[in-house]
């Protein structure tokens, strides 16, 4: 049970870092952030819409307070009148977010108030992961190796509206054992075989803020 649990978990990672990243194939579905990209700010049908950092700088961009909900005004411009429903960044992304503050009394202190509109909670409570309304989800899935200039560490947001991404699966999971294969070796093959495909029945309901500087 440990062991098919284990491996469960991990077809799950694979799962989700195929329809993030995959450039498709035969055996893996096109990810969403190999899509082709439109114009900056400018949607366009069958395509993610970009959105380019508002601080570019040579070496990776800058995500600033007003990016997020430009990002989903561009979901609504789409057109798609239901709008965005969710984030995907990486933790350290979100972190940096949650902690950018303006500056106060000298340049680049860090030490004015809270720039994106975030919950501090009550003393003691977690800061709940939403931004400007949508929920946060976070995860490593999500990789911090692009690059742009000399930088080869900078990372993603992606806005969109999840409704229209698609999971098709046939069966769920299925796990076979073998006490044959290395029965020699007094051990146990196990395969984990899956069968599902991905895609997105709009792509231009969907934005990518890329080469970020994560925080």
């Amino acid at each position: 049970m440990l062991v098919r649990n284990g491996i469960m978990a991990r077809a799950a990672l694979t799962e989700d870092l195929a329809f993030l990243e995959s450039e498709g194939g035969s055996l893996k579905p096109l990810g969403i952030t190999r899509y082709p990209r439109s114009q900056n700010d400018a949607p366009a049908m069958d395509m993610v819409t970009l959105h380019v950092g508002g601080v570019s700088g040579s070496n990776g961009d800058t995500f600033q307070p007003e990016h997020a909900l430009k990002m989903q005004a561009l979901v609504e411009e789409a057109p798609d009148v239901q709008g965005a429903n969710a984030y995907i960044m990486r933790p350290l992304m979100f972190a940096g977010i949650a902690n950018a503050r303006a500056d106060a009394v000298s340049a680049n202190d860090k030490k004015g108030p809270f720039l994106f509109m975030i919950s501090r909670g009550q003393m003691g409570s977690s800061i709940a992961k939403d931004l400007n309304g949508l929920p946060v989800v976070t995860t490593t899935q999500v990789n911090n190796t692009s690059r742009k200039g000399s930088a080869t560490n900078l990372t993603y947001v992606l806005c969109g509206n999840f409704r229209r991404a698609t999971i098709a699966r046939v069966g769920v999971i299925e796990l076979a054992l073998s006490e044959h294969f290395a029965f020699a070796n007094d051990q146990v093959a196990i395969r984990v075989v899956t069968r599902l495909d991905f895609g997105l029945a709009r792509p231009q309901s969907f934005v990518i803020c890329p080469t970020l500087i994560q925080a």
